[in-house]
């Protein structure tokens, strides 16, 4: 089984390629830090044709929901426009099975954000391309090690460290998320490389199977700077107040969260 991996050197990819690394499969990566973008359907026509890969895994996105309000254009060119090439190439050089990374934003198909709208596009077009298998992935916020810098602990701890109050948003007993841990993630992905369902196209949301409430975070964070300042801001524009996975497909495959989110939490501060 050769694998073709967009996106990997983001936080999900580098954790997905040292496992594949790990498991000894054979795996080539494409991804814009090394100058590939899926929007250059030329490069990404020749990449693939020399690859022959029989599994996509697609991760490469504009991620961010604040940051998506103000660059619509480039949320969408990448997110859908950059998939569709993707997927017509997918296509062309027969791709057995394409696993996509969604979002918890598209929020069961009525996104409040540009991030959500663009993501939902793009299962839009996944679920229209007609290849043998077609899964879309829809983690509901994925933490771990070396984790995006615009995630909230990350976004914390560097406020700190330059003297500045956290921003904390909402009152944080309303909003919540059910996180989960990128190695359990990992382990999702690398279930659904065998997989054969009776159905072509399949929608996994994955969780870490508990509401986790930001005044927890807030908690968490606390226990280790206990002298940290914390300034309130009202919740922006886009941001859900939360929303719970369905993860009975997943759990065919026999998956389940096998990592606490305080526990690791703590070890990662």
């Amino acid at each position: 089984m050769k694998i073709f991996v967009t996106g990997y050197c983001g936080f999900i990819g580098e954790h997905l390629s040292k496992r594949l690394n790990e498991l000894g499969i054979e795996w080539d990566g494409y991804d814009l830090q090394d100058g590939d973008d899926i929007r250059d359907k030329v490069k990404l026509d020749i990449t693939l044709d020399k690859s022959q890969p029989d599994v996509v895994i697609h991760l490469a996105a504009l991620t961010g929901v604040r940051r998506g309000e103000d660059y619509a254009q480039e949320y969408f060119d990448t997110n859908a426009v950059g998939t569709e090439n993707l997927l017509q190439l997918s296509k062309k050089f027969g791709v057995k099975k394409f696993i996509a990374l969604s979002s918890s934003s598209v929020n069961g198909g009525e996104p409040n954000s540009i991030y959500g709208a663009s993501k939902l596009a793009m299962e839009h077009l996944v679920k229209r391309c007609y290849l043998p298998y077609q899964f879309i992935v829809r983690p509901f916020t994925v933490y771990g090690e070396q984790g995006r810098k615009d995630e909230v602990l990350p976004r914390w701890i560097e406020q700190y460290k330059q003297g500045k109050p956290i921003t904390f948003y909402g009152d944080g007993m309303r909003s919540f998320r059910t996180y989960v841990y990128v190695g359990d993630l990992i382990d999702a992905l690398l279930m659904m490389l065998p997989y054969e369902s009776k159905e072509r196209t399949i929608t996994f949301e994955l969780g870490g199977g508990e509401k986790v409430f930001l005044s927890k975070v807030l908690t968490i964070f606390l226990h280790k700077y206990p002298d940290a300042k914390v300034e309130y801001l009202p919740l922006p524009p886009g941001d859900s107040l939360g929303r719970e996975p369905d993860t009975r497909e997943i759990e065919r495959l026999g998956w389940e969260p096998k990592t606490d989110y305080e526990t690791k939490m703590r070890q990662i501060i």
